[in-house]
């Protein structure tokens, strides 16, 4: 029996709720019994449990929380524990004190799947949030030094770092793609002249409004292309930069379509159909996005369109992606004659599970 403990788990509302869904099939594929307790759920009013999950509401107290996750281990006596952490996910101000009290009392392996570490890591970040940051970071040091901590999962070589500057070992896994791949009983078939960009989920990061703007122009519309770019899933984050794209690229032409929340089957659907992938993640943050890893695994070349913000430190040995690029030094290669879709991956997760189990074996 594996527990996993995850802040939501409410599909196709929260990344990290997805995760945890996927790690539970994934488990479930190897013939293992797994049960998810969503410690500080933020979509439901009640507490929600069958046999396969618990969910408590965000606004219950701690010591709720507490009781109810100690309970479920003494009941279920899982072999080891799958903490997904995201400091916000369990405390609307950051500080989830809790936790520490929580896994002092669990004598389980525990396994840290950290997909945030602290803020503050930007060199133009504020005042406010690099202080926030200090307080984070002193809570977590202290969490991932725990005894019963059997290993520590990152996101993000830029984390893995981070946490080696305080001497604290992590590897580094790349998240899973949140999209499963429907296969279609029709080909997938585009117009020669018609070119179509998908993006999904929340804006990040600052968006690089202007870079972007030119690369539509100067690749596509200059040379008689149609542009479609279709928006998929919650629409928040940094939308005022969004919006700039699109009323101008609208008066050039382009054709932006918002398909709000859909089922898995057509956000599939719609990333067959489509030639490139829009991120709003920079280039060393890529794998930490569930919208990347599903681009990725349908095949699809992955343009980021966010702004460099230059990071304090931590950039030794940080393995980028060859199949995501930088919008700002698109231009200097003959990128779309160069760059085509792959083949879709339908074992991208399972090979992320793999190296997942192979780096820390359960028995």
């Amino acid at each position: 029996m594996i527990l996993i403990i995850a802040p939501n788990l409410e599909p196709s509302l929260c990344g990290v709720s997805d995760y945890a869904i996927e790690l539970r099939r994934l488990f479930k594929n190897q013939q293992i019994d797994v049960f998810i307790i969503a410690l500080s759920d933020a979509y439901i009013e009640n507490v929600q449990i069958d046999q396969f999950s618990l969910r408590i509401p965000r606004k219950f107290n701690n010591n709720y929380k507490l009781k109810r996750t100690i309970e479920c281990v003494q009941q279920l006596q899982p072999t080891e524990i799958y903490f997904n952490l995201v400091s916000y996910g369990y405390q609307a101000k950051g500080f989830p004190l809790y936790l520490l009290k929580i896994f002092r009392l669990l004598k389980k392996p525990i396994t840290i799947i950290a997909h945030e570490l602290w803020m503050g890591n930007f060199k133009n970040e504020t005042i406010k949030n690099k202080i926030i940051g200090l307080i984070q970071k002193q809570l977590l040091i202290k969490l991932f030094r725990l005894s019963n901590i059997k290993c520590i999962f990152v996101s993000t070589d830029i984390f893995k770092n981070i946490l080696k500057s305080v001497e604290i070992d992590a590897k580094t896994l790349p998240v899973f793609s949140n999209i499963p791949i429907h296969i279609a009983h029709e080909d997938q078939i585009s117009s020669s002249q018609t070119v179509t960009f998908i993006l999904f989920g929340s804006i990040a990061f600052h968006l690089d409004v202007q870079a972007f703007i030119h690369f539509i122009l100067k690749e596509f519309l200059h040379k008689g292309k149609y542009v479609v770019i279709n928006h998929v899933g919650i629409y928040r984050g940094h939308i005022n930069e969004w919006e700039s794209i699109k009323k101008n690229l609208s008066s050039h032409g382009v054709i932006f379509k918002e398909y709000g929340i859909v089922a898995p089957t057509i956000i599939s659907k719609l990333l067959q159909s489509a030639d490139y992938g829009l991120t709003s993640y920079m280039l060393p943050f890529w794998s930490k996005s569930g919208s990347i890893a599903a681009m990725l695994a349908h095949g699809l070349p992955v343009i980021s369109i966010s702004k460099y913000m230059p990071l304090e430190q931590h950039t030794d040995n940080v393995e980028l992606n060859s199949r995501i690029f930088q919008i700002t030094i698109l231009g200097e290669n003959n990128f779309i004659n160069s760059i085509q879709k792959i083949e879709k991956n339908i074992s991208y997760n399972e090979l992320i599970f793999k190296k997942m189990i192979e780096e820390n074996p359960i028995f």
